[in-house]
């Protein structure tokens, strides 16, 4: 079986939107690392962010374009 090579996205709200635009209907993802978090700290800075609700916005966005997986294209 042959992997493809990683995809480095340093931001995280596009590395969630990435993963979830690529994903077909058998695939799992997992974002793992801050669930219980609510912030996240950037240059000293503690922005609003929860990969809860990024997970629920950027799959509601793919689903309303019609291009999420097992959507017919």
């Amino acid at each position: 079986m042959e992997r493809p090579d990683p995809l480095v996205e340093p931001d995280r709200r596009r590395a969630i939107a990435v993963a979830l635009a690529a994903a077909s209907a058998a695939d799992l993802i997992v974002v793992a690392g801050r669930g219980h978090e609510t912030i996240q700290e950037m240059a000293g800075l503690q922005l609003p962010f929860d990969d809860r609700a990024v997970v629920v916005e950027e799959w509601s966005r793919i689903m309303d374009s019609g291009s999420g997986p097992g959507v017919e294209r």
